[in-house]
């Protein structure tokens, strides 16, 4: 593995040997990060600056630098924490900026107000040069119908959203060209049960997985909300999201105040309510009951990151006490230090 800065046309301008640490984090449903450790002598310093690139030639992922703060240490010499978000998080440069009525599928949904805010922007001086929208060709995303209303609200906001609200992924990748590609996708469904694949277990019988930690909690859970939309008092307009049969203890509640406009009446009732909903379950989903896997990886195992399972896909996870479950990895963490690699990945339960 080797890491490379790049400048802000993607030209690989320096080849970084050696760091104190590296830690490389990849996500399924929002932008990735990461945080580079290096002694303030290294020659690469004056290359490190916000704006220029970071790349390891194991991922394909590109990180933007965007803090580059130096510590002073009597003890153990001064040093620099370089660290930044990938190309994902540049969405949150651009806001909606005129009101966007959705009603169609998913992917239509998020390319549109991808065309109008950042590829192809009535005013020129918001376009974002060098994106490009590549269809995903995968039936579980346009199959997925949105109606929603968004004005003002960041792009990355609404994508990242509108994908966790679906259980989508989205990434933005360069190209041989060094174009940004912009695209949605679901991973690879490599669990037991299924056929298409060869399955990836996770499961200290295959010495592949060091330790791990199942999540169970209920602290921040809502299962009903209450969308508050136009009007004030008793004519405002509302809807129920959720499951409104519950009752007693089993039932939490949460208020969703919304914006969103019917334009004079010029939306029906039934659409305007549908655009309520999407907004309470937007939010709601932010409160869903967390099952997450936490653990350690055996880098070198059997099933190798990048080769045998990748981020996105949905794996087995099966711990020492006989806890068994399908998992996507929503989260790898690559850490690199003296004491050698590890991985870390968060496995979400599906």
């Amino acid at each position: 593995m080797e890491v490379y800065v790049l400048n802000k046309d993607f030209y690989p301008i320096y080849s970084i040997d050696s760091y104190e640490s590296l830690l490389w984090t990849e996500r399924y449903d929002q932008y990735s990060d990461f945080e580079l450790v290096l002694p303030v002598q290294n020659a690469a310093l004056d290359l490190l600056r916000p704006g220029n690139y970071i790349v390891k030639t194991d991922s394909t992922k590109t990180m933007i630098i965007e803090d580059v703060p130096i510590e002073n240490d009597v003890e153990e010499g001064d040093r620099v924490i370089i660290s930044g978000r990938s190309l994902e998080s540049i969405l949150d440069r651009r806001i909606i900026w005129s009101q966007r009525l959705l009603d169609m599928n998913l992917e239509a949904a998020i390319f549109a107000i991808l065309n109008e805010n950042v590829v192809s922007p009535t005013v020129s001086a918001r376009k974002i040069n060098g994106i490009v929208l590549q269809a995903s060709g995968d039936s579980s995303i346009t199959d997925t119908t949105v109606k929603s209303q968004y004005h003002g609200e960041e792009v990355y906001r609404v994508v990242e959203e509108l994908c966790k609200l679906h259980s989508i992924g989205f990434k933005i990748e360069r190209d041989a060209s060094n174009q940004m590609i912009f695209q949605l996708y679901t991973g690879v469904d490599r669990s037991l049960g299924q056929t298409a694949n060869s399955p990836v277990i996770f499961s200290p019988e295959f010495d592949n997985l060091i330790r791990s930690n199942f999540i169970e909690s209920t602290k921040t859970y809502k299962n009903v909300a209450l969308v508050g939309g136009e009007g004030e008092g008793t004519d405002r307009k509302t809807v129920t999201v959720g499951d409104n049969t519950l009752t007693d203890l089993n039932r939490r509640e949460l208020f969703v105040e919304s914006l969103i406009s019917s334009n004079n009446d010029t939306i029906t009732t039934t659409v305007y309510n549908q655009q309520l909903a999407t907004r309470g379950e937007e939010e709601l989903n932010y409160y869903s009951l967390a099952y997450t896997f936490e653990g350690e990886a055996e880098p070198f195992s059997m099933f190798r990151y990048g080769v045998d399972y990748f981020i996105g896909d949905i794996v087995q996870m099966i711990n020492e006490y006989g806890i068994e479950n399908r998992a996507r990895i929503s989260e790898l963490i690559a850490s690199y230090a003296k004491e050698g690699m590890s991985l870390i990945p968060t496995f979400t339960v599906i």
